[in-house]
Parts: structure tokens; sequence; C-alpha cells
């Protein structure tokens, strides 16, 4: 059955926009089957055992549909889909419970801000989701469907979001997080932010000092293995993530003067990674990005602080100028005028 389903999966994923309208045509023997599996009563354990595997597979398979067809073709079919994806996460069957998740944050990029409507009735399996910190996997597209409702809500995500913060927070101070979740914590408080604006500062005596601290911690040394030079890396570019979603979430909405006091560790980080030769092209890239942000979103008020560190603000600039990746050549130019645009 996996196989078949893995081959259903294979071939939408790679189908060509001329037989759009024959993936279209699966959504509703899909959802109909999907639906026939709540209605079975009076299992053995091996019977129980395979539905749930069949759930878990039509899940995937209705969100390889969503992720495949044109969202107006897609849209009409949204309502039931939510009814059966909370049905799946409302189930015992913790098995399709990370599928149905996926397929949620597929429709919440399809919708929009639309997608408010369903909110009230998925927000609670969302909290639960995001509160399993100690399961990477489940926390873990927890934590990227909150991505995903940030970008298609936006503002509207405010309305949630005092709650869903505190849970980020207590997770953050968990010792016992799975440490691959912690990165895309971090991440995701950018998204917030850039989402809810100067909402934010109400959160930044909070979220501040964990980046702040985290950030003094992320120091290389010759006995880190790979792996761990690797988690490193990652973590840096998540806090460096998240600093740009604040700083353009704030300035958003006129609130930048709430990061003022931010300003320095902030930057002597960004510094700190420029002058380490363990630092990944992916964090010299954010690197040089959220130092545009703070020359755009702060103005001259940063000249005082670049002027301590000329030869490291060269040095990010000259190397992100040097890079192969063109995206990272071009951060480095924005990033270049945005400076010189201080003291012009």
């Amino acid at each position: 059955m996996g196989s078949a389903y893995e081959a259903i999966n294979t071939l939408i994923k790679n189908a060509a926009p001329d037989v759009f309208g024959l993936i279209e045509q699966l959504v509703q023997p899909l959802m109909n089957k999907l639906k026939g599996t709540f209605q079975v009563a009076d299992q053995n354990i091996a019977q129980l055992t395979t539905q749930m595997k069949l759930q878990a597979h039509l899940c995937a398979t209705l969100n390889s549909v969503l992720v495949k067809l044109p969202n107006q073709k897609v849209i009409p079919y949204t309502g039931p889909l939510m009814e059966m994806f909370i049905a799946v996460l409302n189930s015992n069957n913790s098995e399709c419970h990370e599928e149905a998740l996926l397929a949620i944050g597929g429709i919440a990029r399809i919708m929009g801000p639309q997608f408010a409507k369903f909110m009230q009735g998925f927000y609670g399996y969302l909290l639960t989701g995001l509160k399993t910190c100690t399961a990477y996997s489940m926390c873990g597209i927890a934590v990227g469907v909150l991505g995903d409702l940030c970008r298609s809500l936006e503002g509207q995500i405010a309305h949630f979001s005092d709650e869903i913060m505190k849970v980020l927070l207590r997770n953050l101070e968990n010792q016992n997080l799975e440490r691959m979740i912690r990165p895309r914590i971090i991440t995701v408080l950018g998204d917030i932010a850039l989402a809810v604006g100067g909402r934010f500062k109400r959160y930044l005596p909070y979220v501040m000092p964990i980046l702040v601290n985290t950030s003094t911690k992320l120091v290389a040394n010759e006995s880190m293995d790979l792996e761990d030079l690797d988690y490193l890396n990652l973590l840096r570019e998540s806090i460096l993530e998240a600093y740009t979603g604040v700083l353009n979430g704030l300035a958003d909405d006129n609130a930048i003067n709430e990061f003022m006091q931010w300003v320095e560790p902030v930057t002597a980080f960004i510094f700190m990674v420029t002058g380490d030769k363990n630092s990944y092209p992916s964090v010299i890239k954010s690197a040089i990005g959220s130092l545009g942000d703070l020359a755009t979103c702060i103005g001259p008020q940063m000249q005082t602080a670049f002027n301590r560190n000329p030869q490291v603000l060269q040095q990010l600039i000259k190397r992100g100028m040097e890079s192969s990746d063109q995206s990272t050549q071009n951060a480095a130019k924005w990033t270049m005028n945005a400076i010189q645009k201080l003291s012009s």
C-alpha cells in the first residue's frame, strides 16, 4: 500500500500542466476514501494499524495535490479538506497527525488571509504540536506550519500571538528541547515579528535576551566535529534571520526605537561571525542582510556602531562581493549602498 501511494505522489509531483485536470479529478475520490476511514468500527489491532497507515498516506497524497494544482483549483475544496484534516488530528492516530499538519500548512499558503476563518477550529491543535518540544518531527512540523500562518494571515496572527509566544519561549528555555527544533523556533520568531509589526515590542524584553545570550555562546573551537559545526552555523543563521524579522517588523510600524538598546550586542554578533573562518556562506549572507537591515531600519544612528569596526565591516562586504552566489553578491551591494547612505 505504501509503495502505491508513494508512486502516485511521485506522478503528481512530476505532472505537467496539461494533466492538471486529471489530478483535480483525484481530489474527491481521495477525500471520500479518507472520510470512509472514520466510519469503520469494531476493528482488530491489525485492521486498525492498516487504517492508520491509510489515513497517513491519504493525507500525504492530498497534500501533494494541494501543492501541485493552481490555487484557484484547490480553494473550492478547502472547507471539506479542513474538516477531514481536523478529524484526523482529533483521532488517536498520531502516525498521521504530522501529515495532516503539513496539509493544513499547504491550505494556509493557498488561502492567505482567508485562512483566518479556520483558525479557531485549528488553533488548539497547532498549540498541541508546538508543545511537543521533545518530539522533533511533530514539533518541527508545527513550527513550520506556524511560519506558513504568519506569512498567510500576516497581522491577523496577532490575535493568537500572546499564547504562541509563551509556548515558544518556554520551549527555548527547556533544557530537554530536541536541539534541532531550537533553530526553527528562533527563525519563526522573526516570522511572527514581521507579521505582527509594532506589536512585537511587547515581546522584546523576553525574546532579545534569549537571542543575545544564545549568540554569545556560539563560538567555534577546534574540538568540534562536523555535526556540531553544522548545528552552530544553523543557530547563527536562525538568530540573524530572527533579527531581520524583528527589525523590519518594528520599522514597518515606526517602533524601531524599541530596538535601540539591543543594537550593540546585535552588531557585535554580526562582526563576530564575520571574523570567524568557520562561518558558512549562508551565515555570511544572513550577516550581510542583517547589517543592511540595521542601516536601513535604524538609519544614521547606526553610524557610530559601524565606525567602531570599519575593517570588519569592509571584510564582510568584501566576502559578499567575492561570493560565487549571485544572491549573496546582490545582498552585499544592497548593504553597501545602505551604509553609504548613512553618511551622505
